[in-house]
């Protein structure tokens, strides 16, 4: 009979594990010498929910637990005081998952490695795993980094999550997860959650992923807590044995012929065989993946339409033929006929280019899928596989305005969205050592001139040193059989010098020269947009009082503290223009009298007062800007009642394969409790045109607003829209953004000069169609102004959520609105309550003056590469306030900022030191080299700052005043 339990016992602590198939759970009880105790379950497992999105990787639904009744334990001895344990579980026919816990009496750890055996691609889209739900624990108290943290569990008020590491402790004893990726802990309801690598409740991707050589992989820490700094010790102790216990990598077996690509110093390899080909090596000047295991460079999706199956096939094997026809600096590599259901499939071919540029270090990737098989419809097709291993890796991700993975591998991640949309604005990442010189980075960018929808994936391993960047494109033509086509563009593989800021600049090169979306290169700046709202430089955001009794709460994200009076969003807002001195822009809410996310696309008639109000504003130099939604109508369109929706927009909303509508929930409910059921519109339709345009008609014409806030447009991602009855080819393609594009000249084309039209978030390929992008969602942690460097004076970046769940917490509020100076942005997106809070607002004051200043600057020049900057007061941690994620993320913020612009036009150079600290703060900042004859703008300073040239450029050092600043100019 199968073993169900197992024990460890030493002087530290008692360790028991019970699997019960039962609850599909892992039990875990840990005893410590004191009598306290810790009693713990996992029920990990991956699923699919089946639910159609609009994702392009289709995966069957089910559920697949980790811990069932066939899962086979195995416990081994291997002496020195470790026990060995192996649980392993079938999920399907074709693949396993494997648990190793590894108990090291000495060091008073358990080592967790999980990893999936399979021959054939396991894709899910949701996983967990180690997962810890705590049923009982004296151990209440918890200590949490990096940045530092700590409190009592049950007084936790949001679950948060960290980078490093989390340890349930008292006084004596602990309980730490660490050396995953980031760890989450959830008060809960008196049982706390405590997961490992958190990252991974969102992954979406291929299981297989995980490998023995490549595994996940967590410490359990349960030595006796002897504070925060022997802690951390241990912790990076571990996390160098962890490497010694890895399998040794053995050498990829000899079974093809190797094809190396050369181009200038970047080296690539693939193993080329009778039935497949591998990436088996990234090297050359910079050893970016080597002594690796080979990996299937592409995965194909394949619908069968007779039977409706769908197959994961991949360029390693299956293969009938594998041909190679080189010629200098180009091969093409051509894969014939798969075996689909064990029967190769006839008249279908997968053909990858690759193009070398020796003179730039640089590989180009083209990839055709020849499908002439009237049977067969491909779902999907991936660029090929970038995978990294071994050293320091910085990893650059294209999320909000760019965000940096400090040393990646070592603390695990994963980050899958789809580009263009919300969360991914560019499709370019880098990966660089920063200890190295030379060409000491790699770019791996998808240049695609019509901006196509990709789905992204990119997934770094703490311990193992090793990352993987995946680029899967959808299909045109799905649901179609023998629907051939070509992976829009290229991708790109280069070896830079440098940082993310040398990378963004290669991506730069292409966007100005090469981009559709933005219709002169030649251009600096974007005269079409009225002068107004070029220069503005402050948005606020508020909302109307609801008028219609079926309107709902405001959402807690952006809530103001206390219900609004009647003529507050007007006086309020005309008070702060006063008190600031210059214009402001107003992004009004809840103006229609219909409810927020319900019966769109009906905003007439508006609310009482709202004609009259914009009227005031405006004549007190508040330009006023509505919202209404670009994407979405309402199923229920008139409360209850289908009013025009199936008459009417029932043909032009976005449908799935199988012929549903394409619906989405927000908090809205329509007047019997359901929610609100909005359908996505099809841009390609004349209708949805029409519509949008009789709205903004209005509300120029009529009430006479300066511009209009059109939602979701860059912030949703492209619906993959089968409707046979529109006009372009059902799924991917570039159909989507050119039919928004040319939605937008329309509407353009019938607004008065001097209006404006903006949307939300910054994906790029709308750039050339609206005024300005709301870029609410640049809170991450580690920015970067690598999306300001690409299109500032392009297009306008308008603000920050810094309402709602963070609008008391002045630190963050100072950091992020300074931050929005330094990467150029219109400040704000805050309440017009600001006026009054006298914490907040003087700040606030000196930030916007100094934007409005420096107008002409941000809309003529460039961020230069921002300048290191130390100070002597510690980092404040915090926490984003957006949405309700799994876990609030804890970062850090520096109290002192900096950076550097440069005006295109006249070469001038600006610099901008900023002190959010509500305390004097000393500084050194390293800068490129600033003449003598710089000229000092504002120097809030305790003592004359000291500019020194040093070897590398210059150098100052000041001591800030309590929210101070210095502005230094010079001519280049």
């Amino acid at each position: 009979m199968t073993n169900r339990t197992f024990d460890w016992k030493s002087a530290g602590c008692a360790v028991s594990g019970q699997l019960n198939p039962d609850e599909q759970q892992l039990a875990l009880t840990v005893t410590y010498p004191d009598g306290s105790r810790l009693a713990a379950t996992l029920r990990d497992g991956c699923q699919n929910p089946g639910k159609q999105g609009r994702s392009s990787l289709h995966v069957p639904s089910g559920q697949w637990p980790f811990f069932t009744a066939k899962t086979a334990i195995e416990c081994l001895e291997p002496g020195d005081g470790q026990l060995t344990v192996h649980l392993r579980t079938p999920l399907d026919p074709d693949a396993s998952c494997v648990y190793r816990l590894d108990f090291l009496e000495q060091a008073q750890a358990i080592l967790v490695r999980t990893w999936f055996e399979g021959s054939l691609p396991f894709f899910v889209q949701q996983l967990r795993w180690l997962d810890f739900q705590i049923l009982a624990t004296d151990l209440d108290q918890y200590s949490a980094g990096m940045p530092a943290w700590q409190g009592t569990v049950g007084a936790m008020p949001e679950p948060l999550s960290f980078t490093d590491y989390v340890a349930l402790k008292n006084d004596n004893n602990a309980f730490a997860l660490c050396n995953s990726g980031r760890v989450l802990l959830a008060p809960g309801q008196g049982h706390p959650r405590l997961a490992a690598f958190a990252d991974l409740l969102q992954y979406q991707d291929n299981l297989l992923r995980f490998s023995p050589d490549e595994p996940l992989s967590a410490w359990i820490c349960l030595a006796p807590w002897a504070g925060n700094d022997a802690f951390l010790q241990q912790r990076d102790r571990l996390a160098e044995r962890f490497l010694g216990l890895l399998p040794p990598q053995a050498p990829a077996a000899d079974t093809g012929r190797a094809v190396d690509i050369q181009a200038g110093e970047l080296n690539v390899r693939l193993d080329w065989r009778d039935h497949g080909l591998l990436l088996t090596r990234i090297g050359g000047a910079l050893p970016v993946y080597e002594q690796g295991s080979p990996l299937a460079l592409v995965t194909l999706q394949v619908l069968d339409l007779k039977t409706g199956q769908v197959s994961q096939l991949t360029s390693a094997q299956g293969w009938q033929a594998v041909t190679l026809v080189h010629q200098p600096d180009r091969w093409v590599f051509s894969l014939v006929r798969p075996l689909i259901d064990n029967r190769p499939a006839d008249h279908f071919a997968l053909q990858l280019t690759a193009l070398a540029r020796p003179e730039q270090n640089r590989v180009e990737w083209q990839v055709d899928v020849l499908n002439q098989n009237p049977g067969l419809s491909v779902l999907s097709c991936d660029f090929p596989l970038l995978a990294f291993r071994q050293g320091h890796w910085d990893l650059f991700l294209p999320k909000a305005s760019g965000v940096l993975l400090r040393d990646a591998a070592r603390h695990g991640s994963h980050l899958a969205a789809i580009y263009p949309a919300y969360t991914l604005s560019m499709p370019w990442y880098a990966l660089w050592q920063p200890e190295r010189s030379g060409l000491n980075g790699f770019y791996c960018g998808a240049h695609d001139p019509d901006g196509c929808r990709k789905d992204l994936a990119s997934t770094t391993l703490a311990g193992s040193a090793s990352g993987r960047i995946r680029i899967t494109c959808p299909g045109e033509g799905i649901g179609h059989g023998a629907n051939s086509f070509s992976l829009p563009g290229q991708l790109v593989w280069q070896l830079f010098g440098g940082d993310w800021y040398d990378a963004a600049l290669l991506y730069r090169a292409f966007v100005h020269g090469q981009a559709n979306w933005l219709p002169d290169p030649a251009l600096q700046g974007r005269p079409d947009s009225p002068d107004w709202f070029r220069d503005m430089p402050f948005w606020i955001m508020d909302w109307l009082p609801n008028g219609n009794p079926d309107k709902e709460p405001i959402p807690v994200s952006i809530r103001p503290e206390t219900p609004p009076g009647p003529r507050d969003w007007i006086d309020l807002a005309i008070q702060l223009q006063k008190a600031l001195g210059v214009p402001i822009g107003y992004h009004v809410y809840n103006w229609h009298h219909i409810p927020f996310n319900n019966d769109f696309p009906h905003y007439f008639p508006v609310e009482p007062g709202f004609a009259d109000g914009v009227k005031e504003l405006q004549a007190n130099d508040v330009q006023v800007m509505p919202y209404i939604n670009g994407r979405l109508w309402d199923t229920l369109d008139k409360r209850d009642q289908d009013f025009r929706y199936s008459k009417e927009a029932l043909p032009h909303a976005a449908k799935h394969l199988d012929g549903s509508v394409m619906t989405e929930s927000y908090a809205s409910h329509e007047p019997d409790g359901r929610l609100c059921q909005l359908a996505v519109m099809c841009p390609s339709t004349w209708f949805w045109t029409r519509e949008l345009q009789s709205v903004t008609d209005r509300l120029f014409e009529e009430i006479g607003v300066k511009a209009v806030y059109i939602d979701q447009v860059a912030a949703a991602a492209q619906a993959l829209c089968c409707d046979p009855g529109h006009n372009h080819l059902p799924g991917g393609g570039n159909w989507w953004n050119r039919s928004y594009q040319a939605l937008m000249r329309e509407l353009n084309r019938t607004n008065p000069a001097d209006r404006a039209f903006t949307t939300e978030c910054n994906a790029e390929p709308h750039a050339g169609s609206f005024d300005g992008y709301l870029t609410w969602q640049w809170i991450e942690p580690e920015q970067v102004p690598a999306f300001p460097l690409i299109y500032a004076g392009r297009v306008a970046m308008l603000g920050r959520n810094i309402n709602g769940y963070k609008k008391k917490d002045m630190p963050y509020c100072k950091f992020h609105i300074a931050e929005q100076v330094l990467f150029g942005q219109q400040i704000g997106w805050i309440n017009a309550d600001v006026v009054n809070d006298p914490q907040k607002f003087p700040f606030l004051k000196k930030m916007v003056h100094l934007r409005w200043q420096y107008r002409e600057l941000f809309n003529h020049g460039l961020p230069q590469r921002p300048p290191q900057v130390t100070s002597d007061i510690p980092d404040t941690p915090s926490f984003a306030g957006m949405g309700r994620p799994p876990a609030w993320q804890v970062f850090a913020m520096p109290p002192v900022r900096a950076g550097i612009w440069r005006d295109s036009q006249n070469s001038k150079q600006v610099l901008f030191v900023i002190n959010t600290a509500d305390q004097e703060t000393g500084c050194t900042v390293e800068l490129p080299r600033i003449p003598a004859d710089c000229r000092w703008i504002h120097r809030e300073t305790t003592g004359e700052p000291i500019l020194t040239e040093t070897a590398a450029g210059s150098c100052l050092e000041a001591r800030l005043e309590a929210e101070g600043m210095i502005v230094i100019e010079w001519d280049a």
